[in-house]
């Protein structure tokens, strides 16, 4: 992705009122699907091309299939015949690097070492030498299922799992060289070191940035209930009201377990959590399916003013004559950038101090690796987020 220069001075002024703010219906309700999406399956990572409207789930086989597959979708539920995966093309283990560069990282158990793979086009990747990141003393010498994206404040944040056998819990360490090294910042990040480790904490975190701008991180507690917290720094974490999804919703089957839930935001504002659950799908009991579950349609319940939206993309899939239209209600530094559906930044748009009013730029020209995203206005005062689309 080429990263587009844009002049301030190109910018338009005219003053349109206050800002829109809304509420949506509950996000945090999943229903389970029927049937199941993959067997002899785990370790679940979901991703959506818009361009060809294609899902592709990438997993891990088990039983008499191993090793790392793909398979396609039209629907996200209706999976074709897995293949073995050749490439890297809309996997979303890569994370793209405030660089624009991606990297793919695996942990080495033997070596105990984060390893990694570097790519400038997301495709091809070349191994890279050394370590990312060197365990705390409080991990124990072992490191989890983990979760690296880019935070608002535009450090490189990795979440993972330590001491395994004993706390069992999450902790956080920290990138500012756009994730070539990692540094050890802060344990415990859950809060539930006091539940007595093991299968009694939050394992298995998996986030995913939301179009408000925050980050909900998604766990499994005692092997068979998933759990989210909501965060809006990506640093903290707050536990969400009930549970999102528990083996015992399943009533077509019986689940024995769910694991590694992985969410994605479906095109028309739903959200599907894809989980690897350990059943009797027919083979005997038991074996590793991926199910899923979905939320209901989003509805607007409440506009606290009836002003103009505060962030408009016309026209959206967008193009080469797109036009992004913003406001703000008072002189302060405002930032627009784009990110792509994994929350990880594609380009800065706009970096400096406006005046009050109605702003507006063309939005870049995009690649053809851009299909599908997320596009954030953010101030001191407030911070909103958009999908945003590319045409093909």
């Amino acid at each position: 992705m080429k990263h587009i220069l844009l002049l301030i001075s190109a910018l338009s002024f005219s003053f349109i009122g206050t800002l829109v703010a809304q509420t949506r219906s509950s996000d945090t309700v999943f229903t389970t699907d029927a049937g199941f999406r993959i067997t002899n399956g785990g370790i679940p990572s979901i991703s959506y091309d818009a361009a060809s409207g294609t899902y592709y789930l990438f997993y891990e086989g088990t039983q008499s299939a191993p090793g790392s597959k793909v398979a396609t979708s039209k629907d996200g539920i209706i999976f074709g015949a897995p293949i073995t995966q050749t490439n890297y093309a809309f996997d979303p283990r890569r994370v793209r690097l405030p660089n624009g560069k991606w990297r793919l990282y695996e942990w080495n158990m033997g070596l105990k070492q984060m390893k990694s793979k570097i790519s400038s086009d997301g495709i091809t990747f070349t191994e890279e030498s050394g370590s990312r990141y060197a365990l705390d003393a409080s991990d124990k010498g072992t490191l989890g299922v983990y979760d690296i994206f880019i935070a608002p404040n535009g450090k490189m944040v990795m979440t993972y799992l330590g001491d395994l056998m004993g706390l069992n819990n999450m902790r956080r360490a920290v990138s500012s060289d756009s994730g070539a090294t990692f540094v050890f910042d802060k344990g415990n990040i859950l809060g539930d070191s006091a539940l007595g480790g093991g299968a009694n904490s939050y394992v298995d975190p998996r986030s995913t940035l939301l179009p408000d701008g925050r980050r909900r991180l998604f766990s499994m507690r005692q092997g068979w209930t998933i759990y989210s917290h909501i965060s809006t720094d990506g640093y903290s974490y707050t536990l969400e009201p009930g549970v999102r999804l528990n083996k015992d919703a399943f009533a077509q089957y019986q689940a024995q377990s769910l694991n590694d839930p992985t969410v994605i935001r479906l095109p028309d504002g739903r959200y599907r959590m894809y989980v690897a659950s350990n059943l009797n799908y027919g083979a005997g009991c038991c074996n590793y399916a991926i199910v899923s579950a979905t939320t209901a349609m989003p509805t607007d319940v409440k506009t606290i003013s009836e002003t103009p939206e505060p962030l408009h993309i016309a026209p959206n899939p967008v193009t080469d004559q797109t036009t992004v239209r913003f406001s703000i209600t008072k002189r302060e530094r405002t930032t627009l950038k784009l990110y792509d559906v994994l929350g990880q930044e594609i380009t800065l748009l706009l970096d400096a101090e406006l005046e009050a009013g109605e702003h507006s730029l063309p939005f870049p020209v995009l690649n053809s690796q851009f299909s599908f995203g997320f596009l954030r206005l953010q101030t001191p005062t407030f911070t909103i987020t958009k999908p945003v689309q590319a045409q093909r």
